[in-house]
């Protein structure tokens, strides 16, 4: 029964991410595939509450049961300094909507975020960009082991935790699109200074 509800949350998270194209958007398309970019095209957002949804789905699974994490959170995407703090960037007029996923207490390091590019962004050099600037070491005590980072259509997830953590993350946003999201990039850590 769990499964089939799962499976529903997840089709109908995949059915809330596509959106209808329109003229422009298939010449935007048209125009970045002969020069070999890939460009979101998404013609309606994806709401902070359909990011949520899917944060919350992805992070539905066994592996991160014992963390207790808080419930997705929205990141004020117009703060700066905030957006400095998670992406290194602030990121303006790049992302829509952001949400953040961790634990509520504990000294286990887990973060997911999840977030929408904003529309006419490439995705491949967003999620790049955003995987470069996210810091491993954010917690100032101890680090992630490994950071993942990959999109579907507009959503770009960022991972930071242990490694068979963040991979059992990823399978499930791969899982909730189908298998439709781009392979990971991913890097190791790095060690807190002590």
């Amino acid at each position: 029964m769990k499964k089939i509800i799962a499976f529903i949350l997840a089709a109908a998270c995949v059915l809330s991410l596509v959106a209808c194209s329109s003229e422009t958007d298939n010449q935007q398309t048209t125009k970045a595939a002969e020069n070999g970019e890939t460009v979101s095209t998404t013609a309606q957002p994806v709401s902070d509450s359909n990011i949520k949804k899917l944060a919350s789905q992805i992070t539905d699974i066994p592996e991160v049961d014992e963390l207790n994490l808080s419930e997705p959170a929205a990141i004020d995407i117009k703060n700066k300094s905030v957006m400095q703090e998670y992406f290194g960037s602030s990121l303006e007029g790049k992302v829509d909507c952001a949400v953040v996923v961790e634990p509520q207490i504990g000294t286990v390091p887990f973060s997911l975020y999840v977030l929408q590019a904003s529309s006419g962004q490439n995705r491949e050099t967003l999620t790049k960009e955003i995987f470069d600037g996210t810091d491993s070491k954010r917690w100032h005590f101890f680090s992630a082991e490994k950071i993942l980072a990959s999109y579907c259509e507009d959503v770009i997830i960022v991972v930071m935790a242990s490694a068979d953590m963040a991979d059992s993350v990823y399978n499930a946003f791969a899982a909730a699109t189908e298998q439709k999201a781009s392979e990971p990039l991913t890097k190791a850590g790095s060690p807190v200074e002590k």
